[in-house]
């Protein structure tokens, strides 16, 4: 098919879905944070500011009961048994007032300098991980390595439980990529998740550009008789 063909029946479909597309009521129990923690500065106390950011999410959490709240990816920037053990009465609380945290974060792949980005599981949820299974190409995964960056994790499941719901998730270059997306919608979920962290592009095109197809994946659910939500 000749290129300007190709570009016009793709043109022609992104039309025809944003012209069918109808936002979904968002369910009023589960919560996305945009947070606005910046970036760091020559001059910070690192451990001070990443210690203040965690105050800050269990702040945020504990004034949600009865709610589901979706924190960005990477909001904590690594996860390990000293943040478990520091966070445990938080998580208790968050328990008994039916409050569940997803939070974006990354956790380190033992005997290796490589991690896993992840979706935390934690409080009034089951406890366990979203493991993004695509990584930005270069940025995070290095082709053919697996004991740096953030390798290829393409046999981790595409979607959560969460409560009685079945999640599907497209975590940052995720929502960009073709296989995910069919993936993650192949297994009928209830709702769409899409966490990212576009600090490194706010001043850029690239958080509109991820919008769309995450957009598009939202009215594929809807379309399929399901609740999505963002």
């Amino acid at each position: 098919m000749p290129t300007a063909m190709t570009l016009t029946v793709l043109i022609a479909a992104s039309i025809a879905t944003h012209a069918r597309f109808q936002r979904p009521v968002p369910d009023p129990h589960i919560l996305t944070v945009n947070t606005h923690f910046g970036g760091q500065s020559p001059h910070d106390d690192v451990d001070r500011r990443l210690d203040l950011q965690e105050r800050t999410i269990q702040q945020i959490a504990l004034a949600h009961p009865d709610a589901l709240l979706v924190f960005p990816e990477s909001i904590i920037p690594s996860w390990n048994r000293m943040h478990e053990a520091s966070w445990a009465f938080v998580f208790a609380q968050l328990k008994q007032q039916r409050t569940g945290l997803l939070i974006g974060t990354t956790i380190p792949i033992p005997s290796t300098e490589a991690n896993r980005n992840v979706l935390l599981s934690r409080g009034y949820t089951e406890r366990f991980s979203y493991v993004q299974r695509v990584p930005v190409p270069l940025g995070m995964w290095h082709i053919g390595e697996r004991r740096s960056g953030f390798p290829l994790m393409l046999r981790f499941p595409p979607t959560i439980r969460v409560w009685n719901h079945r999640a599907g998730i497209l975590a940052c270059y995720e929502q960009l990529a073709f296989w995910p997306a069919i993936e993650t919608l192949a297994r009928n979920p209830d709702m769409l998740l899409a966490p990212s962290n576009v600090y490194w592009a706010a001043n850029t095109p690239i958080p509109a550009i991820q919008h769309v197809p995450v957009a598009q994946n939202e009215q594929s659910c809807r379309m399929e008789g399901k609740r999505a939500g963002l």
